[in-house]
C-alpha cells in the first residue's frame, strides 16, 4: 500500500496474512531478527512492547486486507438499513459492525459500517469475499440512482485506532 515504505522505515517486518502483505510487527534497534518457528520466536519482545502501548496507551494499525466500499447519496442510508440485519450508525463517526441476508435470512456476508457523513457510509469486510461483496451490494442497488456503491479498495487505506488514550 501507499504506507509500505512508511511503515518500514518506522521498523516494520512484513508478513502474507490471506494473502494480503501486512505489517506484523515493529522492532525496535538491536532486537534479533524473527525466525520461523512454533513457539516463542526473537519477534516476541517487539509485539509485547506493541501490545503494552496499545493496552495502556493507543496504537495505529493499518488494515490494508480489507475490501472498502463505499455508499453514497440521498438514499444510501435507508438502502442500506433495508438490507442489513443491524442498523447504519446513527451518528457521524460511529463504527458498527453489521450482517447481509439472503433472501431466507440466511447470512450473507458481515460487514464494518461507519458513517462518514449524512449521505455517506463506507463498508469494510475481509479482503477474501472482495468480488462476493461487490457484487451482492451491486445487484441490490435500486434502479432509480439514488444509491451509488464506489469501490475504494485499491485507492483507499483503512487505519484503525485502538487503546484507553485512542480519543485523545
Amino acid at each position: 500500500t501507499p504506507l509500505t515504505p512508511h511503515l518500514a522505515a518506522a521498523g516494520a517486518h512484513f508478513g502474507p496474512v490471506n494473502g494480503w502483505e501486512r505489517a506484523q510487527y515493529y522492532a525496535a534497534p538491536g532486537d534479533p531478527p524473527d525466525a520461523p518457528g512454533f513457539g516463542w520466536t526473537p519477534a516476541e519482545a517487539a509485539v509485547a512492547r506493541e501490545v503494552a502501548a496499545v493496552s495502556t496507551r493507543a496504537g495505529i494499525m493499518e488494515v490494508g486486507g480489507f475490501t472498502r466500499l463505499a455508499v453514497r447519496g440521498e438514499g444510501g442510508i435507508a438502502w442500506l438499513d433495508g438490507l442489513l440485519a443491524g442498523r447504519v450508525p446513527k451518528r457521524v463517526g460511529r463504527v458498527g459492525l453489521a450482517y447481509y441476508l439472503t433472501g431466507q435470512g440466511n447470512v450473507a456476508g458481515e460487514v464494518t459500517v461507519a458513517r462518514l457523513d449524512e449521505r455517506t457510509v463506507w463498508l469494510g469486510a475481509a479482503a477474501a469475499a472482495h468480488a462476493h461483496d461487490l457484487d451482492w451490494f451491486t445487484r441490490q442497488l435500486p434502479a432509480d440512482g439514488s444509491v451509488a456503491l464506489d469501490d475504494l479498495t485499491e485507492s483507499h487505506l483503512a487505519l484503525v485506532l485502538a487503546g484507553p488514550r485512542a480519543r485523545e
